[in-house]
């Protein structure tokens, strides 16, 4: 199940990329064994980085604690999301 979640995330990331005007292609790599989303190319955006709990059957979406990212989605998605601290992630409501 979270194996599918994650290739789900992974789709919207680099759709999203794709339609953002100055991303420019975006470089996936594993950090820290999680699954990541670099701009390289650009240095446009922060890096993104999803991977399943390992609490829970839950994902986990980690955003740099500097990029403004994490306020930006609680003024979005306030109940979409479980906001977990400001450098940590936004868990996926199931």
């Amino acid at each position: 199940m979270v194996r599918h979640k994650l290739e789900e995330v992974r789709q919207l990331v680099l759709q999203a990329a794709r339609e953002t005007k100055g991303v420019g292609e975006v470089l996936e790599a594993l950090r820290w064994g999680q699954f990541s989303f670099l701009t390289f190319e650009s240095g446009s955006g922060s890096t993104i980085r999803i991977d399943g709990r390992k609490d829970s059957d839950k994902l986990a979406i980690y955003f740099h604690c500097q990029s403004g990212l994490i306020s930006h989605f609680k003024q979005l998605y306030p109940d979409t999301f479980v906001f977990e601290a400001e450098r940590f992630a936004i868990r996926c409501k199931s």
